[in-house]
């Protein structure tokens, strides 16, 4: 299926920074106000790439992602004004037998721009650093294959993360569901626990008392965890009969909503304590709102979302 990037966006979109899955903050926040132009923006460019589900990131001036052209996945680089290639990384990526071609073959990890550097993840996890401005390969790992893990059969998801001098990963393989590895050469700094990964997108950074929180979807739970070593901070039960926990959980004034369709619903928690004690308290649960893939939003005291499992359904 192919897929075609079309822009859009006015002068000023084009020039902020959007780094990484969930843009500056990682929450799809935009720091100032994008206004509708009158009958709506006006179309500059299209560009026809390829399958998969990656999405877009941006230093302003250069558009990134993944796509897949027969066998093979690739890193492309445009000119955001013009939709011009400036370089592509293509690479061999062979599919494991049992992998879910249902929907699309092509990436489902959206790049991470840090510094000079492009991260990227394929559909069978294979990791990337690139310089952004050449497409030149600084290292590659294989974290899956090298860890004994196993890619789910609706491919790899999470968007690399960058955390200090560490780059985090998920190589879904025992005694190392998590991982991170060092941004200068792609060597283990560490790596962690047994968790099943479920298809989330990418993890979430929180701050909590002056404590900086990882917070990542697994399949049968949402965990906070120390980016600096992999610690579990604290855990709680979500799951649904899927086991598929997909749309990133949604952080503010202190509370955590987590959402999933099927009959996981929606919790709200909240998260307490300091130092190596910390704890968590579910405020409400209900299967109202049952979210798949999108996001919800919180808008003073209330949140939205479009609810339903894999089409609409009725509140239950």
């Amino acid at each position: 299926k192919a897929v075609w990037l079309a822009t859009c966006l006015s002068a000023y979109a084009l020039a902020a920074d959007w780094p990484r899955f969930g843009g500056p903050t990682g929450d799809f926040r935009a720091e100032d106000e994008l206004l509708w132009p009158a009958g709506g923006p006006k179309l500059l460019w299209k560009h026809k790439l390829g399958d998969g589900f990656s999405s877009i990131v941006s230093d302003g001036r250069l558009l990134y992602t993944m796509l897949r052209r027969g066998g093979r996945e690739v890193v492309v680089c445009l000119d955001a004004e013009t939709g011009v290639t400036r370089w592509e990384h293509a690479y061999d990526a062979p599919l494991p037998a049992n992998f879910d071609q249902a929907n699309t073959i092509g990436p489902r990890a959206t790049p991470t721009i840090s510094g000079k550097i492009l991260f990227t993840a394929g559909a069978t996890g294979r990791i990337h650093a690139l310089d952004r401005m050449s497409g030149r390969v600084l290292w590659t790992r294989d974290p899956v294959a090298e860890f004994h893990g196993e890619v789910r059969n609706n491919g790899y998801t999470a968007s690399p993360m960058v955390w200090k001098d560490t780059v985090i990963v998920f190589p879904f393989a025992k005694g190392a569901a998590v991982a991170a590895l060092r941004v200068s050469d792609g060597s283990l700094a560490w790596k962690r626990h047994d968790y099943v990964l479920s298809y989330a997108a990418a993890p979430m950074m929180i701050r909590v008392r002056g404590q900086d929180q990882m917070v990542m979807l697994f399949s049968e739970e949402v965990v906070g965890m120390d980016p600096d070593n992999g610690a579990v901070l604290w855990s709680q039960p979500h799951t649904n009969s899927e086991k598929v926990n997909v749309a990133m959980p949604v952080w503010d004034d202190g509370l955590l909503f987590v959402k999933s369709a099927y009959d996981g619903g929606s919790q709200a928690l909240r998260v307490s304590g300091e130092g190596k004690a910390w704890t968590v308290k579910q405020l409400w649960a209900h299967r109202q709102m049952r979210v798949h893939h999108s996001d919800m939003v919180r808008i003073g005291g209330t949140v939205y979302a479009a609810s339903g499992d894999l089409g609409g359904c009725p509140l239950a």
